[in-house]
């Protein structure tokens, strides 16, 4: 099986990076295991692009996006198309996502 490819949408990178900076200031060390953990996750949707759920969302359902959940709570986002990965958010699991995608 061919690998997919992963475009990480702007709005996922800028949510990544907000993330960072909010993680950095309150511990480096969290800082480190959600970047990791944000390697890790596109790594495995890279192998194994269809092992996340659908989202429980019934809007997102309908329009495709999966989830991903990640450490501290935060949920990537994503839809599939042609073995291409598209990462759209990167948002906290407590804030109401639906808004956001």
């Amino acid at each position: 099986m061919q690998a997919a490819r992963i475009e990480l949408l702007p709005s996922a990178q800028a949510d990544i990076d907000e993330a960072l900076n909010y993680l950095m200031e309150k511990d480096m060390r969290a800082a480190v295991a959600f970047l990791d953990d944000v390697e890790r996750a596109t790594s495995q949707l890279q192998a194994f692009p269809e092992a996340s759920p659908i989202s429980k969302d019934k809007r997102l359902a309908k329009d495709g996006y999966r989830v991903m959940l990640l450490v501290y709570g935060f949920l990537m986002f994503y839809r599939i198309y042609d073995r291409v990965v598209y990462v759209y958010r990167v948002v906290d699991g407590r804030r109401n996502y639906g808004t956001f995608i």
